[in-house]
């Protein structure tokens, strides 16, 4: 069996820098014995800041808490209950679900649940599978896969966007209304003029309703995402991941939509670690 070797931990190695020069380790008052010269304290913060750094980069962000009735679960299952759950062909072969809010059961055929328990019966026990099954058929349940624990940011982003969506579900009609009318004037403005020399010549307007362009990430799907379905409108504003003139027409033109919506991230991100960026 192979080994490894645990290296000491960066703030373990700052500490032991600390320790080694007790004028910077000490926080008012005279240190015991003061360095010699300007030149070793320097020398010292040379070593020490980037161990400082390193301890920085190196740091867990915490796990989000999860609520009554929020689930983490295998990976395999929630591919499983997305391949099972979609009649299209094409969706369920190429099926990617890290988390949702169910607000339905939509295991309710036994075709469905027999696609959803196939795939399973090899790698999990029968009572395992059992488990998972009720757990995704139960309608108002908060499901997220297991493996975005080892990407807190993203783990914090599917959490808070999918609590928002079960706040929407929770909406008096009335309320889901303002939220729906708010969408409507948002989506249906004038396209904005850009220089089309910034675009390559290919476009000379966009979107009012424009994702945020991001270095290394292809643009556009967050816009097509709320075109279709005007319920991952909220959910996404909530993730940050639009112009900032979205959320500043939304709180200008239309504030009872706004408070509403700020009511609903401000519950929705209790616990979940910060979910609104979109990196």
């Amino acid at each position: 069996m192979a080994s490894s070797r645990t290296s000491a931990p960066p703030a373990a190695l700052l500490a032991a820098a600390l320790a080694a020069a007790p004028a910077l380790a000490q926080e008012g008052g005279e240190p015991p014995t003061p360095l010699p010269a300007p030149d070793a304290r320097a020398a010292l913060e040379r070593i020490a800041g980037p161990m400082r750094r390193l301890a920085d980069a190196g740091r867990v962000l915490p796990a989000p808490v999860l609520e009554p009735g929020e689930h983490l679960l295998a990976d395999e299952a929630l591919e499983a209950f997305a391949r099972a759950v979609d009649d299209r062909t094409f969706a369920r072969e190429h099926a990617s679900f890290r988390g949702g809010y169910l607000r339905r059961n939509f295991l309710d055929t036994e075709q469905k649940r027999g696609r959803f328990r196939e795939p399973l019966a090899s790698a999990f026990e029968p009572g395992e599978i059992r488990r998972f099954e009720e757990l995704l058929s139960t309608p108002g349940a908060l499901v997220l896969a297991r493996g975005l624990l080892d990407n807190r940011p993203e783990l914090a982003r599917v959490l808070l966007h999918e609590r928002v969506h079960r706040e929407m579900d929770r909406l008096a009609p009335n309320e889901s209304g303002l939220l729906r009318r708010a969408y409507d004037d948002l989506m249906n403005r004038p396209e904005l003029p850009v220089d089309p020399k910034e675009h390559y010549g290919l476009i000379s307007s966009v979107p009012f309703v424009r994702e945020r362009r991001v270095p290394g990430r292809p643009g556009g799907f967050y816009e097509v995402a709320v075109a279709q379905n005007w319920s991952e409108f909220y959910p996404y504003l909530a993730n940050g991941v639009f112009e900032p003139r979205v959320l500043d027409a939304l709180r200008i033109d239309h504030p009872e939509a706004f408070r509403l919506y700020d009511v609903m991230r401000a519950r929705s991100a209790r616990g979940a670690g910060d979910g609104g960026r979109s990196e």
